[in-house]
């Protein structure tokens, strides 16, 4: 489950980090016309998450996206291996008395 929702982090986390003229919104040129593709670019001007995602990709290639997951799992896995030691021992001890 991580793995499908870690992009997602990594593209709000970086948003969230951009100054607000540095945002992706801000960097798609004015499109104006009637044509299905000046339409199209317009709505996406609003996509910010879509941009970022999309800037990541093409500047460090898909791998960027998961950039820290490695980090990211091994803290979560010595929570978890922490967790289930505390409980576990916690309930011997109670099991003694």
């Amino acid at each position: 489950m991580d793995r499908a929702v870690y992009p997602l982090d990594t593209v709000k986390t970086r948003l969230q980090a951009l100054p607000n003229d540095e945002r992706p919104a801000n960097t798609v040129s004015e499109v104006r016309g009637g044509s299905l593709r000046a339409k199209l670019l317009r709505r996406m001007k609003r996509w910010e998450m879509l941009q970022m995602l999309l800037r990541i990709v093409k500047s460090e290639g898909f791998a960027g996206v998961f950039k820290g997951f490695s980090a990211n799992m091994i803290n979560t896995f010595s929570q978890r291996m922490s967790s289930f030691l505390l409980f576990s021992h916690s309930s011997l001890i109670g099991s003694m008395e």
